[in-house]
């Protein structure tokens, strides 16, 4: 592992010689198909682009228009904005010398084809019964513009430690002015690089590389330089961190915080301490998101009061608190703002070390006073926060109460006091409403009409679920009510869409003329923007002791002098500049705020240059210390925890603005030699910053975009969660500079589960070959929910072909693709609607028992469900998944799949990732509505990422690398949306090591020599050899068994989607049967085995499959593959075996007998022997491997669920869970064959129970006696997994002495291990015990066994 805080000499040497051994080229970063690095180095890039065209996918428009997507491997789509042209294009990222230092020096574009086809348009997403679905709309006046540019090359940000230009090549275009679609042979590119100063640089352990030219390009790299100057002044004002006091502020005032409340929470000063006392904020408003903020973030002291008794001792201080709303400059406009996090602003009260900052009234400047305002606008604003605009809600605004075409209107008083009635008042509305029609607001004052306002209708079912328009409006002051009231009356009409149609009040803004006069002993004012040149202001109305503050920077109030000596007039001058905001604040009064003493956690000292930060919630503490313990005990990494009150304390004034969050990740990144590489979001988070709606503890809070402008609520372009966010941090982009992964979790208990879930993973998985494995899933081609003929649906017949291209061009040839796709199994019409249940049976088959290190699925989805069909069901199989030894990780490029941040709904990859019985070990997903095809697209770079390995240790990646990769290439809105769900800092259970076939039939294979021909009942001879990854030489360490799998050719099966007429053609490449299934000891790092091939063959001339997987003596795995050979002929002659297999039949256990009760949905298990092999290809006429249920002529094909015995050689077994099967008696009949086609039958019978009724038949206790290595507690049930079981545990005079709490993904028998110990953790005595067993199902139908009876000795 690459954890160490600093590099050591031996560590730079060693990745210098690395650099030395590498060829000219270095490339870092993946490319696409068809494109080819020819040089590279610090003067110029030269890249050749050669798109790969397949063919044309043909899609109608909704205007009925035939239109094509060109297919070229690698190319994206432009989807940004839905009616375009879909474009095809390459990007790639480059590494430059600085911001402006590169340029397009040469561009070459040969033989471009002309296709006379119309280009299909980027789609847009419609909501089809709660699944996002795309339809292709053609906006004509974009297919008019003017033809885009072959090659486009533009500076993108900053990544991590380099300058980043975006390289975007077309692939296809549309050409408006010949209305056709052109594709290049090819284009070279040429991109000149400016001269670099710096020399000789170096790579770091700590290095995430990005861009293609990363290492060919070192002196490239952005020297490391501390970009926070006020680091050394905050450490040591730290180094007192329990001096420090958090202080509410619930609206604007002057605060004053006397000796006796300091003294209330134990807190009594010295004399010496009264001039160090300090006081830090940020003034309420936001923090800003700009990347380059980051630091003058940084909560701020400012110039506060502090008097002092007669006999030195402390009085009071003295305090300017800013309100979370208010007003600000925004479109060269006046209009009010709100904190989106917080309704109360907070402060921070320090003292010690260094002298605190003292408000000093400052004297005007001595320059003529130009102007004497007697009058100024004042600004009131009402809001109220009700409502989500979107459903589900998501988002940072929220509406105020809701009005109907039929209810009475919503009526507001304002008081206007002093109101200047010879001018006028301006009036700002926010309004709002849900309706697929337009809308019509009314406002009146006094009953007098102001304005009438259309709000337009939105696509409600589409995706658009509320539309808003700033208005304003103008009103005479005069004619305002003699009572100085402002009655505001908003009515809201709908005349087509009466009794479905909402309006929401958002929010309204009074600005009007008013004398300089005190309210209520305070005054609040802007002075006039149009104002410049020495100013003085004069303003009566007061009582009590004045004091005011100049507010122009809210962060640093400055005390006002105040040059009256009339009391309760308060009177200053400033010199203002033209359309320039200045803020102004005059009280009379000294509000007393809340105090809570708090410790600093002093992060900013504390951090040391961790690899991982950990971000947490302080409930979630004792978890997350468990896995720092978990993972800086099992790998180099070191962990650094920070916990988000601790955050806002230190980096916001106590403040809970997110955005903190980002800036201690921005500080820790920017002053450590060791820059940290992954962040751990330790905690669910979700959208309710305020707890508005949702009352659940928001542990990591999700990040919204900010949607506090746009008018049109559009969840797909405007409105969106993602945790790159937080790991953005060095220039202002959108490009991640750590790797980012959350965990959901929502208590303690969820976060141990979570811990020990890794542990198992990472330590105690099955050893068998699901290594190897990735289950594809693809949707079909109908994406509606009904049933029935014709085309009630949009037909999107894409899927499979997306995913036959990641299984063609991204997959390597050594994984072993188990593919489900709905377009092979039947419709079945359930309650009116579309449902293929053997689809899914066969994916909880695969997932229970063979199981697979990946899953993908391309395809429509929910966060409840996958595809129209439901093929997963959040709520019905994820408690049906029982692979705890085998937990996969989950591709879903899909839509909402991943949307974690919705309180009132835990989404499918959640709860997947939650699971304590199975499911998956993380989940790459999204976390909103995405589109089809770039979802492809960005699942195939996934698939390149996830197998290209380390290049400094030859290792496949930790997932944090991994997905850091993909998203230094894919940062647009679509994929924004994509986020880990897991820990970054795990490394997936592929196998590292390398099986290489060497040789077949002593016949050395290299990738000159040609195909070997081999023949069935021939004997066949493998030898292979075990590589190290990093140095491809045989690692003769490697001691343990290699077990081979060998294919017939590969051949395409056509399928169609049986409910659509004239349905789209999937041609789906299959394996050949399996020939042969061996293994072999390996000693020294090399293997050998021989076999006979069976007589059934198919005769293919396409290429034949080795798979090879081995695992050693010492927990290490290789896998490979290898195609270099056909089988095409028999062999004459006569091998003398007449004898057929041995199958032995069990269902549930192997302790089954004929006639046993069973599980719901039993486990059928075959095992398999024979001298001359198995035959496992399921060719020849009735030569299947095959199961009869009760006499049935229709067999269940077992084939494609064998697996090889890896104990016993020439034997096999199939698992296959049994679906559907009624209750009561039943016979199966199994067949299997020899590779010479000899046959054997045998059969079984068994009992399926009532539904819900399961017993415990039997408990046994093993060892019994036991001593102090404790015993295990077992017992036989048909109770289909996973199990829930909970054990009491009683001495001989019944007292009560240990429970214990499991789960068990077992079939028919479970066992749980007891220490011996009693609750406490204390020794038993010696004598016997009793065992109460609870078994409870995933559908929460329990059993309890009868005692079981253990003696324990000494």
């Amino acid at each position: 592992m690459l954890g160490n805080t600093y590099i050591n000499k031996s560590k730079i040497i060693f990745l210098c010689l690395f650099l030395c051994l590498v060829p000219n080229i270095i490339r870092t970063e993946i490319l696409a198909e068809g494109v080819k690095i020819i040089t590279s180095n610090e003067k110029e890039l030269v890249i050749e682009f050669q798109p790969q065209f397949v063919n044309f996918s043909e899609i109608i428009t909704s205007d009925g228009t035939n239109a094509v997507i060109p297919n070229i491997k690698g190319a994206q789509s432009a989807s940004e904005k839905s009616g375009e042209p879909n474009e095809a294009y390459y990007m790639q990222n480059i590494s430059v010398p600085n911001p402006s230092g590169f340029k397009l020096s040469n561009i070459e574009i040969s033989e471009i084809s002309s296709f006379n086809k119309f280009l299909a348009p980027v789609p847009t997403l419609v909501n089809e019964n709660g699944i996002p679905t795309e339809k292709y709309v053609v906006n004509t006046d974009i297919y008019n513009q003017p033809t885009h540019q072959w090659v486009e090359l533009q500076y993108a940000g900053i990544g991590r430690d380099r300058y980043i230009a975006k390289l975007k090549v077309l692939a296809a275009r549309w050409n408006s002015q010949i209305q056709s679609i052109e594709i290049p042979k090819k284009i070279r590119v040429t991109i000149a690089f400016d001269d670099v100063s710096q020399k000789n640089q170096i790579f770091s352990k700590n290095d995430l590389p990005i861009g293609i030219n990363y290492y060919n390009t070192p002196n490239f790299r952005i020297l490391g330089q501390q970009r926070y100057s006020e680091k050394k002044s905050y450490n040591q004002l730290q180094e007192v961190a329990n001096n420090w006091v958090k202080i509410e502020i619930p609206k604007e005032g002057i605060y004053k915080i006397d000796a006796g409340l300091l003294s209330s929470l134990g807190i009594n000063l010295s004399k010496d301490e009264i001039p160090t006392i300090k006081i830090y904020g940020n003034g309420g408003k936001d923090l800003s998101e700009q990347v380059s903020d980051a630091q003058q973030n940084l909560m701020k002291e400012q110039d506060i009061i502090v008097r002092t008794k007669q006999d030195g001792t402390l009085d009071a201080i003295i305090f300017y608190g800013a309100s979370t709303k208010g007003f600000e400059v925004r479109f060269d406009e006046i209009h009010r703002y709100i904190n989106h996090y917080s309704y109360n602003n907070y402060y921070m009260l320090t003292w010690g070390g260094d002298p605190g900052k003292r408000a000093v009234a400052q004297e005007p400047e001595n320059l003529e006073v130009v102007n004497r305002p007697q009058t100024y606008y004042h600004r009131i604003t009402f809001e109220e926060e009700i409502n989500a605009p979107y459903t589900p809600p998501a988002g940072r605004t929220w509406f105020g109460r809701t009005l109907f075409s039929s209810s009475s209107p919503l009526s507001y008083i304002d008081l206007l006091p002093n109101l200047d009635r010879t001018q006028d008042i301006l009036f700002r509305f926010s309004l709002a409403h849900r309706s697929t029609t337009n809308g019509f607001f009314t406002i009146y004052q006094n009953n007098d009409p102001i304005s009438d306002f259309l709000i337009s209708g939105s696509s409600i079912d589409n995706y658009h679920p509320a539309s808003r328009i700033f208005a304003t409006a103008i009103y005479p002051a005069s004619k305002i009510s003699s009572d100085d009231r402002s009655a505001l009356k908003f009515e809201y009409k709908n005349p087509n869409s009466p009794t479905s149609a909402i309006g929401f009040l958002d929010y309204y803004e009074i600005h009007y003329p008013r004398s300089f006069y005190a309210i209520n002993n305070e005054l609040s004012f802007y002075a006039d923007t149009s104002l410049s040149g020495m100013t003085e202001f004069s303003i009566n109305g007061f009582n009590n002791d004045l004091l005011g503050f100049d507010l122009t920077d809210i962060r640093q109030p400055k005390l006002l002098k105040n040059l009256s000596n009339t009391g309760g007039i308060f009177v200053f001058r400033k010199n203002l500049v033209k359309d320039s905001l200045n803020r102004f604040f005059i009280s009379g009064i000294l509000d007393i705020p809340k105090i809570e003493k708090v410790v600093l956690a002093n992060l900013k000292s504390q951090y040391q240059g961790e690899d991982v930060i950990m971000i947490t919630d302080k409930t979630l503490l004792k978890s997350a210390q468990k896995y720092k313990e978990y993972r800086e005990s099992h790998s180099d990494l070191k962990v650094f925890i920070a916990t988000t009150e601790d955050i806002y304390n230190e980096f916001d004034a106590g403040l809970p603005d997110i955005t903190a969050i980002r800036d201690f990740i921005s500080y820790a990144f920017h002053n450590s030699i060791n820059k940290p590489k992954y962040v751990i979001l330790w905690g669910d988070g979700h959208f309710d910053f305020k707890n508005i709606q949702y009352k659940q503890v928001n542990f990591v809070p999700a990040y919204q975009v900010s949607d506090e402008y746009i008018t049109d609520f559009d969840e797909i372009n405007q409105s969106w969660t993602t945790d790159d966010f937080y790991c953005r941090v060095e220039g202002n982009d959108l490009i991640i500079d750590l790797a980012v992964g959350r965990m959901t979790i929502r208590s303690d208990a969820q976060g141990m589960d979570i811990i020990d879930k890794i542990d198992h993973y990472e330590n105690a998985s099955s050893e068998d070959d699901w290594r190897t494995h990735i289950i594809m899933l693809a949707d079909d081609g109908p994406s509606g929910d009904s049933y029935g003929g014709g085309l009630p649906f949009e037909y999107q017949p894409w899927y499979i072909p997306d995913s036959e291209d990641i299984f063609r061009d991204n997959l390597p040839p050594f994984m072993i693709a188990d593919k489900i796709y709905l377009a092979e199994y039947p419709t079945e019409n359930i309650s009116g609607a579309r449902r293929k249940p053997e689809a899914t049976q066969q994916m909880l088959s695969k997932i229970n028992t063979s199981g697979g290190v990946l899953m993908n699925w391309i395809g429509h989805g929910n966060p409840q469900v996958l595809a129209h069909e439901h093929l997963f069901d959040r709520d019905i199989n994820i408690v049906q998944m029982s692979n705890w030894d085998k937990l996969f990780f989950f591709v879903a490029a899909t839509c909402d799949f991943g949307r974690f941040d919705d309180p009132g709904v835990s989404s499918g990859a959640e709860d997947l990732f939650l699971s304590t019985t199975g499911g998956s070990i993380g989940v790459f997903s999204a976390s909103r509505v995405v589109y089809a095809q770039d979802n492809a697209l960005l699942s195939q770079r996934t698939y390149k990422e996830l197998f290209t390995r380390s290049q400094i240790t030859g290792f496949y990646r930790m997932l944090g690398d991994i997905i850091y990769s993909v998203k230094q290439s894919f940062w647009d809105t679509n994929s924004q949306k994509y986020f880990l769900l897991g820990d970054p800092t795990l490394t997936l259970n592929l196998p590292n090591y390398i099986a290489q076939i060497d040789s077949i039939n002593d016949v050395q294979i290299t990738d000159s020599i040609d195909v070997l021909h081999l023949k069935g009942l021939s004997k066949v001879k493998i030898s292979g050899s075990i590589r190290n990854p990093n140095t491809n030489e045989i690692d003769p360490s490697f001691a343990g068994t290699a077990y081979t799998t060998l294919n017939d050719g590969d051949y395409i099966k056509l399928s169609y989607d049986d409910i659509v007429p004239n349905s789209a053609e999937y041609k789906i490449q299959e394996y050949g049967g399996a020939l042969n299934r061996s293994s072999a000891i390996v000693e020294n790092g090399k293997f050998s085995m021989e076999f006979i091939l069976p007589k059934d063959i198919s005769f293919s001339d396409s290429a034949g499959r080795i798979f090879a997987f081995a695992v050693s003596n010492d927990n290490r795995y290789a896998m490979g593959s290898n195609r270099k050979f056909v089988i095409d002929g028999i062999i004459a002659g006569n091998i003398n075996d007449t004898v057929p297999p041995l199958i032995k039949l069990y269902l549930d256990t192997r302790n089954f007998k004929s006639g046993d009760i069973v599980s719901q949905n039993p486990l059928l298990i075959i095992d398999l022997y024979d001298d001359s092999g198995i035959n496992t290809t399921g060719l020849g006429i009735g030569h299947n491997l095959e199961a009869w249920i009760d006499d049935s002529p229709a067999s269940i094909s077992l084939v494609k669920n064998m697996k090889l015995n890896y104990y016993l050689k020439n034997s096999a077994t199939v698992e296959q869970i049994l679906y559907n099967l009624t209750e009561g008696k039943h016979k199966i009949k199994v067949r299997a064959w020899d590779v010479l086609n000899n046959y054997a039958v045998d059969s079984t019978e068994f009992v399926i129970p009532k539904e819900n009724s399961f017993t415990i038949s039997k408990v046994i206790i093993i060892p019994n006696p036991f001593n102090l290595s404790g015993t295990k507690i077992a017992f036989y049930h048909n109770i289909e997994p996973p199990i829930n079981i909970d054990i009491n545990i009683y001495n001989e005079l019944g007292m009560f002495v240990r429970s214990i709490s499991t789960t068990s993904s077992a079939y028919g028998y479970s066992e749980v291990q007891w220490d011996g110990k009693d609750m406490l953790g204390n020794e038993i005595s010696i004598g016997t015990y009793y065992f109460v067993i609870k078994a409870t199902s995933s559908s929460e139908i329990s059993t309890v066994s009868k005692s079981g009876i253990g003696i324990f000795i000494k």
